[in-house]
């Protein structure tokens, strides 16, 4: 803690995107952004193992959310929810987080912002942390940042350092998950991107 900081960042996990539009409540004046990242790749962090069927994106499998099961619905109205594949029931999770981003975007008057994950860190640094939060970034704020980007945030040990898996994570992906991905998340990734 240093009695000097003056401004707050909060980082939140990715069932937090729902709760957008409560912050945006709370903290009217409060810039926000979203982070994304190809649809394969982030189904490939939740699904790295064949045959997984814990995931943290199929948590909600026994009692998925309303919102959840009109977006399966939408793309396939005869759909047994709770009987979906893995892969399908992981994508369709995700897209229902980014199309809940999308809506709290439209209606942010102008305080969200989507950021592309390929465009990290530079993009915090360039862009966001300047002319949307409006914070001054001397050479120290550039070396801090480029120092924690550089440490893998969800390591159990402190200090390991991340490794770039974009590459792997396209490589290795199974069929299914690329079709799971194209079905549920890409229309609504296509649209966030172009925004990013």
């Amino acid at each position: 803690f240093d009695a000097r900081e003056q401004r707050l960042f909060f980082k939140i996990q990715s069932i937090g995107t729902k709760s957008i539009p409560a912050f945006m409540l709370a903290y009217p004046k409060t810039p926000w952004v979203f982070i994304h990242r190809d649809p394969v790749q982030v189904m490939m962090s939740h699904l790295k193992i064949k045959g997984k069927t814990e995931a943290v994106c199929t948590r909600s499998r026994s009692a998925p959310p309303s919102d959840l099961v009109a977006l399966i619905k939408s793309h396939d109205p005869l759909a047994k929810v709770k009987r979906l594949s893995t892969e399908d029931f992981c994508a369709a999770h995700l897209a229902s987080l980014c199309e809940a981003a999308y809506t709290a975007y439209v209606d942010s008057d102008g305080r969200g912002r989507f950021v592309d994950y390929a465009d990290l860190p530079d993009a915090l640094i360039d862009d966001i942390i300047p002319h949307h939060f409006g914070q001054s970034m001397d050479e120290e704020s550039k070396r801090r940042i480029l120092k924690v980007s550089g440490t893998y945030s969800k390591a159990r040990t402190v200090g390991k350092t991340w490794q770039e898996d974009s590459k792997t994570k396209d490589e290795t992906a199974r069929p299914e998950i690329r079709a799971a991905s194209t079905k549920y998340l890409l229309p609504v990734w296509e649209k966030i991107k172009r925004l990013s």
